[in-house]
């Protein structure tokens, strides 16, 4: 049973959003924070009933010192080397962690694979740590068969990033993989520039990026094109004068249940800016462990298989973010049904 929760990283722009997150969602029992400046983590630490530890995932002895306390590991932070991952694997602690990318994630498999350890490793390197996956998956159920998706994230200058996801988006954004014609491709980056439109505001040019919602979504729906681009510009948040909010395009093409040709286009958006959905798509994850229980949810984990898309977008609606489709006529936005505020959410238990 998962009771007792610690977040690597936890008082980074992300880790913070996480934190405060478990706790408004329900999480009532122990919870963590930890990374190499514990007295930067304490006024959160109060402020949310936390323990603040010290965790430098460089040595060895400062992630034995803190990894016994705890069930389950939220990793907001790089970890290179694998020290947490295996320190996780030799305690039976669930792991997740949301730096892997598709040049990374096969060693992370083999690893997790070849250990003894039946506790949960959950793959979460996906666009605001699974948020846009679980958004594609519900689009996707008004198709009898999905063939092209294509999802752009629109991120605001003046909308805060941590360092580590401001040098992971450096990273990301120099090549991708993508899927053209039922082929998977590397392709650069730059020169695979496209323009997203925008439903009352100006379009955005975007690029091709390295996470790993595009596997999943060609995996999961089987569409023969996918690809997930992210550009720079200006939020409607910011355009309306108020804080940068963040802006997650869909456009999916295909055959809808009536067999005719179907397009569906929608936004999810947050007012409170990526680091806040991220810290959402955490919670739903970390949500869904500690519901699951350990016998359903040893070993390798992916987001598209442990997460209801539904409940994960209901806990979104809950916190402030809104999934909106483009009206059939297209001059007209409406709130989608599956993404609801009013929907009460159980508590999590722990």
């Amino acid at each position: 049973m998962i009771s007792r929760i610690l977040v690597a990283g936890g008082y980074g722009v992300v880790g913070s959003n996480a934190a405060r997150l478990l706790r408004k969602a329900g999480f009532e029992g122990r919870l963590g924070i930890a990374g190499r400046n514990p007295e930067r983590g304490e006024p959160l630490a109060r402020e949310i009933g936390a323990q603040c530890h010290y965790l430098n995932n460089s040595d060895q002895a400062s992630i034995t010192a803190v990894l016994d306390e705890y069930d389950l590991i939220l990793a907001v932070l790089k970890d290179p080397k694998g020290h947490l991952l295996d320190g996780a694997l030799a305690r039976g602690i669930g792991f997740v962690g949301i730096t892997q990318s598709p040049d990374t994630v096969a060693p992370m498999l083999f690893r997790v694979r070849s250990a003894s350890s039946g506790s949960p490793v959950v793959t979460l390197g996906h666009w605001q740590a699974g948020m846009a996956t679980s958004a594609a998956r519900m689009l996707a159920r008004r198709f009898k068969t999905v063939s092209d998706i294509r999802i752009a994230a629109l991120y605001d200058r003046a909308d805060p990033m941590g360092t580590m996801a401001t040098e992971d988006t450096g990273e990301y954004m120099s090549r991708a993989l993508i899927r053209e014609n039922g082929l998977w491709l590397w392709v650069e980056a730059r020169p695979a520039v496209r323009t997203v439109e925008r439903h009352g505001a100006e379009p955005f040019q975007a690029i091709p990026m390295g996470v790993l919602d595009t596997v999943s979504l060609g995996a999961v729906t089987g569409a023969r094109n996918v690809r997930f681009d992210i550009g720079v510009g200006q939020s409607k948040g910011s355009a309306a004068g108020g804080r940068a909010s963040h802006e997650v395009h869909f456009e999916l093409d295909g055959i809808g249940h009536d067999g005719q040709q179907l397009e569906v286009r929608a936004v999810l958006s947050d007012p409170e800016g990526q680091a806040h959905l991220t810290g959402i798509g955490l919670v739903a994850v970390a949500q869904a462990l500690v519901d699951a229980g350990e016998s359903q949810t040893s070993g390798w984990q992916l987001p598209e298989t442990l997460i209801d898309p539904e409940r994960a977008l209901d806990l979104a609606a809950r916190f402030g973010a809104t999934l909106r489709e483009s009206a059939p006529e297209g001059d007209a936005e409406r709130r989608s049904d599956f993404a609801n505020a009013a929907t009460p959410l159980p508590e999590m238990q722990g």
